[in-house]
């Protein structure tokens, strides 16, 4: 996958931002996992006055904003949403989510497995180097 100017400069700024986060107290992000259907759901509460970095998905799926009051990072700048928001989730991305009040984020993914925690696992990366060595592993498996 070839990485344009702007999603490397994009990437850049959350590699400092979240090296940044890093140097400043950490909270617990509790996060409730339902699996239902060949549906995975992953809810989070970002509570008012803290920015997170969330992970990077491998696969297409849905984001909704339930409630709150956030700016999130984006490709094209940042953008305050308030209250209730559906979000197209492109693989490979990744955002950056300041909570200027509560805010409860829901992602919704196909899945066939049963244990949220491994079902998170195989549906990101770790860093972007990842996220790349997957997308050549997939074409190598379609190529053949």
């Amino acid at each position: 996958m070839i990485v344009s100017f702007e999603q490397q400069e994009y990437r850049d700024s959350l590699a400092r931002l979240e090296a940044y986060s890093l140097t400043l107290p950490q909270i617990d992000v509790p996060v409730k996992h339902c699996i239902h259907g060949g549906m995975y759901a992953r809810e989070i509460t970002i509570p008012k006055g803290v920015t997170i970095t969330g992970q990077i998905y491998k696969y297409d799926h849905l984001e909704f904003m339930i409630a709150g009051d956030a700016t999130v990072a984006t490709m094209e700048g940042p953008v305050r949403l308030k209250g209730f928001h559906t979000l197209s989730g492109h693989h490979g991305k990744k955002r950056a989510i300041s909570a200027h009040e509560d805010t409860i984020w829901l992602t919704v993914h196909t899945s066939s497995g049963t244990d949220g925690d491994k079902i998170q696992n195989l549906i990101t990366a770790s860093d972007f180097d990842e996220l790349e060595q997957f997308y050549t592993e997939q074409k190598q498996i379609e190529v053949n």
